[in-house]
């Protein structure tokens, strides 16, 4: 090795102090096992245990052993940013710090930063565990997120499902050893971790689009758990001692949708979970009914209507209903704003699955004269046909006279045009249906599965047109599998065209393809296959 280790230290100096703070980040000094890890790392410095093998300028690899049980190696690789170690445990370990607090030794001191770690302790994790309590559980939580919850500064989006991996796993060594016990804990663990996240990009001085996919992408995943969990903790029995907890999940679901983000949508999903399996009950209706009726009325004595949280209208709307207060659900239903109708349509799902067919049917007039303005101003354009598909869905169940269904195919525009081609058909406009998918054309795939085969069975002739539009497509691409394509649709047009009584028409249409086209061989040749 041809350079001391103080000259490498000092050489990656920047490099040492960003991974030991990034150790410090992840190191818990209320964690029992965290703290035995940190011990075990420096009894390893103060004992030379850290052996620097070598070291290769041109890679800027440093090769090391830590004489330990199996005498682990550890890798740094300063260019990449990353140090590696072969012991098994995964993630951070003790040989990890070893090294990086034996190459900070050479210019700062090793028990100033275990002082200073040591000092951030502020109560003993085991402990909390113990006590059975869910105030207990919830200072659990936030005992793990603390070193993720740091002032106003968001969690970016591509670390958000490692730190509530990080978190679980962490949670996970103080799960109650009771089976009847787990579930809850579970749950409890699985919205705590999200309230932080959620409250950290709230406060975050700005938002983005990635941010919002990674948010999104990890309340999903989230999602499926907590379902999984509320599954099965409504359908075991339930203790008296357990009561205390569901009162707490009561107040964890009414904090959680209280918090001011850009998700509005994900908060009322995970809200009705609970809501829908869990804490039904008319008791727990009534309190709560009257605490978002409080919320409701501080927000209208401090601040304007404009400002008012967009769930806390659907979320009256769904207790009302409940409690079969018809009046109060008609009255809160003409007060509709465009920016809650993706929250009422999942409040109208609530309403099919108690079967409380009129409050869907209610909800679903009364949210047509917004759509356009949601579907055009408020939805990002990633989620538009989505979102169509699924209110063609939801108004399935509707019967709505003709008037309303332009009302809503006009709303949703080229968005629509599935739902819409469903409804010429059933309504046998061919020619309009024909009309529709040559104003707004995509593709030939896309054609069938908007109806072209109940088309076909009633109207052959309005599909030539659009045979022939999506052959030219193909032929204009200029290549074999192209104008193989291109023989497929017009091997349809010509069954199309013999529905029609028009095999003459068509024979002359071809004629005039091979003579307009006789240039381009390799059409000829497939033309030729299809004995055209």
């Amino acid at each position: 090795m041809s350079l001391s280790i103080l000259e490498i230290a000092r050489m990656h100096k920047e490099f040492i102090y960003k991974k030991l703070n990034e150790m410090e980040h992840d190191l818990l000094p209320s964690s029992e096992e965290d703290q035995e890890l940190v011990r075990r790392a420096i009894f390893s410095v103060r004992n030379k245990s850290v052996i620097f093998e070598r070291y290769v300028p041109f890679s800027q690899n440093l090769y090391t052993i830590v004489q330990d049980v199996k005498s682990p190696n550890v890798t740094i690789e300063f260019t990449q940013d990353r140090i590696t170690c072969t012991c098994p445990a995964s993630g951070l370990c003790r040989h990890q710090l070893a090294v990086i607090l034996a190459l900070y030794q050479y210019f700062d001191s090793v028990q100033d930063w275990t002082n200073n770690w040591r000092a951030k302790k502020s109560v003993q994790m085991s402990l909390l565990a113990e006590e059975r309590s869910p105030k207990s559980w919830r200072n659990l939580i936030d005992e793990v997120m603390k070193p993720h919850v740091i002032g106003d500064k968001r969690i970016e989006g591509y670390a958000i499902n490692t730190v509530a991996d990080m978190a679980r796993t962490r949670l996970n060594r103080y799960m109650p050893f009771e089976r009847e016990w787990v579930p809850m804990f579970k749950l409890f663990c699985e919205f705590g971790i999200f309230m932080h996240i959620l409250r950290q990009n709230a406060t975050a001085a700005y938002q983005d689009a990635n941010q919002q996919y990674y948010i999104e992408y990890y309340a999903d995943k989230t999602y499926d758990r907590v379902e999984s969990i509320v599954a099965e903790l409504a359908s075991q029995s339930r203790l008296f001692s357990i009561d205390p907890f569901y009162d707490e999940l009561q107040n964890m679901t009414f904090e959680f949708i209280q918090i001011n983000t850009r998700y509005p949508a994900v908060q009322l999903s995970f809200y009705l979970i609970l809501w829908k399996k869990l804490l039904s009950n008319d008791k727990r209706i009534q309190s709560e009914l009257v605490r978002i009726n409080e919320w409701q009325q501080s927000f209208l004595a401090n601040q304007s209507d404009e400002v008012l949280p967009p769930t806390i209208q659907p979320i009256l709307v769904l207790f009302h209903m409940i409690l079969d207060d018809m009046q109060s659900v008609d009255e809160l239903l003409k007060n509709i704003q465009p920016r809650e109708i993706e929250l009422y349509l999942q409040i109208v799902q609530f309403a099919n699955q108690l079967q409380k067919w009129d409050v869907s049917s209610n909800i679903l007039r009364a949210i047509l004269p917004h759509l356009y303005e949601f579907l055009n101003e408020t939805l990002s354009p990633s989620y538009r046909q989505q979102f169509a598909y699924k209110l063609d869905v939801l108004f399935g169940h509707v019967s709505l006279s003709d008037e309303e269904e332009l009302t809503l195919f006009a709303s949703l525009g080229k968005y629509g045009i599935r739902p819409f081609s469903n409804y010429l058909i059933r309504n046998k406009r061919y020619e309009d249906w024909a009309a529709l998918h040559q104003l707004y054309p995509s593709s030939f795939a896309y054609l069938e599965a908007c109806g072209l085969k109940n088309v076909l069975a009633e109207a052959p002739e309005v599909t030539l047109p659009l045979y022939h539009y999506f052959a030219m497509e193909e032929l204009a691409q200029k290549t074999r599998m192209n104008y193989k394509q291109a023989v497929r649709i017009w091997k349809g047009m010509r069954s199309a065209a013999k529905k029609a009584g028009k095999t003459a028409y068509f024979e002359q249409y071809i004629q005039i393809i091979r003579t307009d086209y006789k240039r381009l061989r390799a059409l000829q040749e497939e033309l030729d296959k299809a004995n055209f």
